[in-house]
C-alpha cells in the first residue's frame, strides 16, 4: 500500500531592503514582516505568498498608478517650503496650514488670504511668527489642495478594507454642469463611532439619465481605487431616474453587487404626504407664513411690539423667519411659527 503524499511545507515571505532599492515608494510595515508599506498609497501589503509578485501585482492597480501620477504631479507641502527644518519654521508652516484650514472651514474666499499676513504683522509686532507669515491666495490654494488630498487618501484608505454606505443626490445649482456629491457612511476604527464624509463630487456627462449618473459614480470610485464589493447600500431620493428598476441608478448599482441594500429618502415620502395633508385643511399653511413675515418685516414698530408680547409670554426673542419653496427651509419656518405661536397668538 502506498504511503500518504507529505504534506507540503508553506514558506512565508518576509519583507526585505531589496525591495525599497528596487521600488523607492515600498518601505517596512508596522504590521509585520510578513507586509510592505506603499508610501503612495498610504497602505499596507500583504507579501506573504508572492513577496515581490504580490508587489508587482499591487504597482498595478488602479489605485496605485492614480497615487503615483498625484505623487508626480503635485509636490508635497514640505518640498514647496523647502527642506530647512528649524523650530521656528516649523511654528511658521504650521500657522499658514491653521490659516488655510479656517479659511475652508468658515467658507471665506481665498482672496482674503492676501489681506492677512499684513494684517498679523500689524496686529502682533512682538511675533516673529507673524513677521515671516507669508501666505497669500497661491499659496493657500496650494495648501488647501495638499489637505484635501492628503484627506481622501486616508479615507479612502479607511474604506478599503471595510464596509461601507454610498448615497448621492444632485444639486440644485444653476451652472453648466449637474454635480453629484458622493457621501460615503463607515465605522472609523480610531474614533470608534460611525462617521459621514464627502468623498469626491461626481460630475455626470450627457443629461441626467440613471446610467450616466452611475457611470459618474463608478469612475469616481475606480479612480479611488474602491469596490462595489465592500459597498453594502446605496441611498438616493425616490425620482425614478435613482430608484428605477429598469434604468435607474439602482439597477446598475446592483449589477456591481446585488446584495447593496437600497435605501430610498423618506424625508421625500414624508413630505409627499405632509404636503397631500396640509392641502386638506382649511387654510393656507404657505400663505399665513408669507403673510405674517411680511406684515411684521415691513415695520420697525410691529417688530418691537411683537417683543413686548414675547416677554410677556416667556417666549424667545426671536425674529419670524420668511417662507422658503425648498422643504427642510419650509420646515424651519413652521417651526419658528409654531415657537412663537403664544407670542403671535397675543400680538394678533
Amino acid at each position: 500500500m502506498a504511503a500518504p503524499p507529505s504534506k507540503v511545507r508553506r514558506v512565508v515571505q518576509k519583507f526585505c531592503e531589496e525591495y525599497s532599492k528596487t521600488w523607492s515608494f515600498i518601505t517596512a510595515s508596522k504590521k509585520g514582516e510578513e507586509y510592505a508599506f506603499c508610501t503612495f498609497c498610504d497602505a499596507d501589503i500583504k507579501i506573504a505568498c508572492g513577496a515581490r509578485s504580490d508587489l508587482e501585482r499591487h504597482i498595478k492597480t488602479p489605485k496605485h498608478v492614480t497615487c503615483a501620477k498625484s505623487s508626480a504631479s503635485t509636490r508635497s507641502i514640505t518640498s514647496m517650503f523647502g527642506n530647512k527644518k528649524s523650530n521656528e519654521e516649523d511654528k511658521v508652516r504650521k500657522a499658514e496650514l491653521m490659516f488655510a484650514n479656517f479659511l475652508v472651514e468658515h467658507n471665506l474666499p481665498l482672496a482674503t488670504a492676501d489681506h492677512a499676513g499684513e494684517l498679523f504683522r500689524n496686529m502682533f509686532p512682538d511675533s516673529d511668527i507673524a513677521k515671516k507669515f507669508r501666505c497669500g491666495r497661491t499659496k493657500a490654494r496650494q495648501l488647501v489642495s495638499e489637505i484635501s488630498s492628503d484627506y481622501k487618501k486616508t479615507l479612502v484608505t479607511k474604506l478599503d478594507r471595510q464596509p461601507f454606505s454610498l448615497s448621492t443626490d444632485g444639486s440644485n445649482d444653476k451652472g453648466s454642469e449637474q454635480l453629484n456629491p458622493l457621501v460615503v457612511r463607515y465605522f472609523d476604527e480610531s474614533a470608534e463611532k460611525v462617521v459621514t464624509d464627502v468623498l469626491s463630487v461626481a460630475t455626470p456627462n450627457g443629461g441626467s439619465t440613471g446610467e450616466n449618473i452611475f457611470m459618474a459614480l463608478d469612475t469616481e470610485l475606480k479612480a479611488a481605487g474602491l469596490s462595489w464589493d465592500n459597498c453594502i447600500s446605496f441611498g438616493s431620493d425616490n425620482a425614478n431616474v435613482m430608484l428605477g428598476k429598469e434604468k435607474g441608478v439602482m439597477a446598475f448599482v446592483l449589477k456591481q453587487n446585488k446584495n447593496v441594500h437600497i435605501q430610498g429618502c423618506p424625508c421625500h415620502l414624508l413630505h409627499i404626504a405632509a404636503k397631500k395633508g396640509a392641502s386638506k385643511l382649511n387654510s393656507n399653511v404657505e400663505e399665513a407664513l408669507i403673510d405674517v413675515f411680511h406684515y411684521l418685516e415691513n415695520s420697525t414698530k410691529r417688530m418691537k411690539s411683537l417683543q413686548v408680547f414675547q416677554r410677556i409670554t416667556g417666549t424667545a426673542l426671536r425674529k419670524i423667519l420668511k417662507h422658503g419653496p425648498t422643504r427642510w427651509l419650509s420646515l424651519q419656518c413652521v417651526e419658528r411659527l409654531l415657537e412663537q405661536w403664544d407670542a403671535l397668538f397675543a400680538f394678533f
